[in-house]
């Protein structure tokens, strides 16, 4: 596993498959245009109709700024980038508890952050002491 940056997602193609990239809200989109030339509206017709036939003809928008958020998975379409100031201690936190999330021990997810970044990342002892932590107190884990 590499950590790096991959390429921006293609918000253009957005399916409900999170393997794909992020699953976002989608919602009705009706225009006062579309409702006054919807020709299937009729006198007479109750609420319940109304809704049913404007549903059926409104065209979807998709709101990028509200992806779907599922605490117990994390993106998986690609490499990811995650980087602080100095990409050292901050976002190697980040990373470590991601990899954690997947699986892995604070002590492996550690290792590999370090492979490749360098040893300089997740100096922080607080940092280790409380990734070290969270890996006992998450996953039952000696670590």
């Amino acid at each position: 596993m590499k950590l790096q940056g991959g390429q921006p997602l293609d918000k253009s193609n957005v399916q409900d498959d999170v393997r794909k990239g992020f699953v976002y809200k989608r919602v009705p989109h009706l225009t006062l245009g579309a409702i006054a030339n919807c020709e299937e509206l009729k006198q007479g017709m109750s609420i319940a109709e109304i809704n049913q036939t404007l549903a059926r003809k409104a065209e979807v928008e998709v709101l990028f700024d509200q992806p779907f958020e599922d605490v117990k998975k994390i993106r998986v379409c690609g490499p990811c980038l995650s980087r602080c100031q100095a990409g050292a201690n901050r976002s190697g936190l980040v990373m470590a508890v991601l990899l954690m999330i997947e699986g892995y021990t604070a002590t492996d997810a550690i290792q590999l952050i370090r492979q490749q970044r360098g040893p300089q990342a997740l100096f922080n002892s607080d940092f280790v002491e409380k990734l070290t932590a969270y890996s006992r107190q998450e996953h039952n884990s000696p670590d």
